[in-house]
């Protein structure tokens, strides 16, 4: 996909296909398992409130290293004159698939730390999961701009 708008289109997709995720409840628990809850029961106190602000914030740190370092591998290629890699973009967005659903989630769980102990608690992982869709597209976006500034 060679195009200015290959972070955008991918974005874009990465955002369709969390929407449609949103209709099941497996894939958007799947995508809490893998750092959420590891996460989680790593900070697991008696006030639930400072365990969602303590996952929160490892969040955002794994995000923006994450973003750091695709940045910089932007830069550095085109620099070096190579094409956009859609590849490095592609396991980008598919790590942040990992990182920005929890972190809608547990800053959900930030405001309702009451529901912490709750049966239904699981079930704000499908309130949230169409909200941390939306992300994918404006990095798609946010990468074009870097992208195409850059040439």
């Amino acid at each position: 996909m060679k195009t200015r708008y290959s972070g955008t289109i991918l974005g874009l997709l990465f955002t369709l296909f969390s929407l449609a995720a949103t209709q099941t409840f497996i894939l958007p628990l799947l995508t809490i398992i893998p750092i959420g809850v590891p996460l989680e029961s790593l900070f697991a106190g008696e006030d639930y409130l400072f365990t969602a602000i303590k996952v929160v914030s490892t969040l955002i740190f794994l995000f923006l290293i994450s973003s750091f370092w695709l940045i910089k591998n932007l830069e550095s290629d085109l620099k070096e004159g190579l094409p956009f890699n859609n590849i490095r973009l592609a396991i980008y967005l598919g790590l942040q698939l990992i990182i920005i659903h929890p972190l809608g989630f547990f800053s959900w769980a930030m405001v309702h730390p009451e529901s912490a102990g709750d049966g239904q608690f699981v079930f704000g992982i499908m309130g949230t999961f169409p909200f941390s869709s939306i992300p994918f597209v404006i990095l798609g976006i946010a990468i074009d701009f870097v992208k195409n500034r850059k040439e």
